[in-house]
């Protein structure tokens, strides 16, 4: 971890870098600027992409939190933009970027999850409308189907989906 900062008057600049130490490195970059009087302030933020392999990082390695919830994750997940906070709130506008993602689960395999998710909220995390990801979802017996999807993560929590779409059979199912 590094840092500079520097103070005028009640005004802080500031600029971070970091690094995690597992054996595939996160690196982090934020510079930004606090207001000491009010509290407020803002940063540009940056995680560079992570590519989690099964066997090897997964999200619990970074985030204690989600340990036992997100397993055998594989793909490239990296998330940039700013944070604004005051005394009361921090709020993001952050986009979380997905490349060629895959998550098993129980009954079917979630493969090739793409898409770039802009955040508006962390907890609980809410996402602005009309965010799209795209994936193919394998399960025993069925052919690969690709899937498209746009909704948005509201707070309640509730997914609201403006309109998802599958590939069958040559074709499209859809519903808006």
């Amino acid at each position: 971890l590094s840092g500079t900062a520097s103070l005028t008057g009640s005004h802080l600049d500031f600029a971070l870098a970091g690094e995690t130490l597992t054996k595939t490195p996160a690196k982090l970059q934020a510079k930004g600027k606090h207001e000491l009087g009010n509290g407020s302030g803002s940063a540009t933020v940056a995680v560079a992409p992570l590519t989690f392999k099964r066997g090897g990082l997964q999200p619990g390695d970074l985030f204690p939190i989600l340990a036992g919830q997100v397993k055998n994750l594989d793909g490239t997940v990296g998330i940039a933009g700013t944070l604004r906070w005051t005394a009361k709130a921090l709020t993001p506008d952050m986009t979380l970027t997905l490349k060629d993602v895959s998550l098993p689960t129980s009954s079917a395999q979630i493969q090739s999850i793409n898409g770039a998710v802009k955040l508006s909220g962390f907890w609980p995390p809410t996402t602005p409308g009309g965010q799209s990801l795209t994936a193919t979802i394998t399960a025993p017996g069925l052919p690969p189907a690709k899937l498209s999807l746009t909704g948005q993560r509201a707070a309640k929590p509730a997914v609201k989906l403006d309109r998802i779409a599958s590939g069958i059979a040559g074709g499209e199912i859809g519903a808006n």
